[in-house]
């Protein structure tokens, strides 16, 4: 036999577990409560949640409002002067990069011309050994540089091909103002919210009904086997009879931690409720392509990141190839491309 008091400690320790496994889901709820402002009742819970959510949401799309119209104006204001003023700051850009890429082509072709006349010099021994050490020393440089300058080139047209239809709205009033029109249609409207916020607290209450059962259960027991036992005086507890107690009360407490994964997964969809505040995060844009928030609140700096991509291209192409231009050989050989041209012109006479 088992003392009555050894076995009363064994209950009360049980239904002490029970109601610890069970405390930590309301620990939870209640920081998750204070977090979402919700009042003390929870029958307010979804009319307040959808509410803020609803207040959230205004606030958040009136920044991302205020964000795309600051970087198109910024945007606009920079590059106003650049090109004609008729046409399009998209337009402007394409047409630079295209400008850029056939200034390279040109440069390429003037360097295959002269690699012919000076392989020609050569062989007629016209070019002089200074000349032609020069030439010899130069021509890798140039190679190196006209190489540059195409990557260059390369990378401003990668990203505006990736980056076009975000410009195309940020440099036009009438796309930034559609793209604004359907961000205010798609405005998350209390009932809208509530509609997400009912079965999601739903399914909050039933678990914390399931926990008070659970503990109320336990209490009960304790209580049943207290006031019995306390009958039995000295006699002590059979220990068949004190353990089918404890097995009641332990699966009273398999059930409680069987609802510690349902209760994650339940408060896990409370937090995501949060996020129907930041919604949308994209619109299609005027070709259909999604157009992501983040990166249009960004894509003024990736219009000033390729147009210093095309800076760098004409530096190459303009700066250093003509600095090795007017070298000495350099000079020679553009002669020598004068004289046979103007021959040209005189045979076709």
């Amino acid at each position: 036999m088992t003392d009555v008091d050894l076995a009363l400690a064994d209950i009360q320790m049980k239904e002490q577990n029970i109601r610890i496994a069970c405390v930590e889901f309301d620990l939870t709820l209640s920081n998750l409560r204070q977090t979402l402002q919700l009042p003390a009742s929870r029958t307010s819970w979804t009319s307040a949640m959808a509410n803020r959510l609803s207040f959230l949401n205004k606030q958040y799309r009136t920044n991302l409002k205020n964000d795309f119209q600051a970087v198109s104006t910024t945007m606009r204001q920079t590059y106003a002067g650049h090109g004609h003023a008729n046409t399009c700051l998209v337009t402007q850009l394409m047409e630079r990069i295209q400008s850029d890429n056939a200034a390279l082509a040109r440069v390429e072709e003037l360097m295959n011309e002269c690699q012919v006349l000076y392989d020609a010099r050569v062989n007629d021994h016209s070019l002089d050994i200074l000349s032609r050490v020069q030439f010899y020393r130069g021509m890798p440089a140039l190679r190196q540089g006209l190489d540059k300058a195409r990557g260059y080139n390369r990378r401003a047209y990668a990203n505006f091909t990736c980056w076009k239809q975000y410009f195309i709205i940020l440099s036009s009033e009438s796309m930034l103002s559609k793209l604004l029109q359907d961000l205010r249609s798609s405005k998350l409207t209390k009932s809208a919210a509530e509609g997400k916020v009912i079965p999601v607290f739903d399914r909050l209450h039933e678990l914390s009904d399931v926990r008070d059962t659970i503990i109320n259960e336990a209490s009960a027991l304790g209580m049943k086997y207290e006031s019995e036992w306390m009958e039995h005086g000295n006699q002590g507890i059979h220990p068949r009879e004190l353990h089918r107690a404890l097995r009641e009360l332990d699966v009273l407490f398999d059930r409680a931690q069987e609802q510690r994964p349902v209760q994650e997964e339940a408060l896990r969809q409370v937090a995501d409720l949060t996020s129907l505040a930041a919604m949308p995060t994209s619109l299609p844009g005027p070709d259909g392509t999604e157009i992501m928030f983040d990166r249009l609140r960004i894509a003024n700096l990736q219009f000033d990141a390729i147009h210093g991509t095309c800076e760098a291209t004409e530096s190459v192409s303009q700066g250093d190839y003509a600095a090795q231009l007017s070298s000495h050989i350099w000079l020679q050989l553009l002669d020598v491309v004068k004289t046979g041209l103007q021959a040209q012109k005189h045979n076709l006479s």
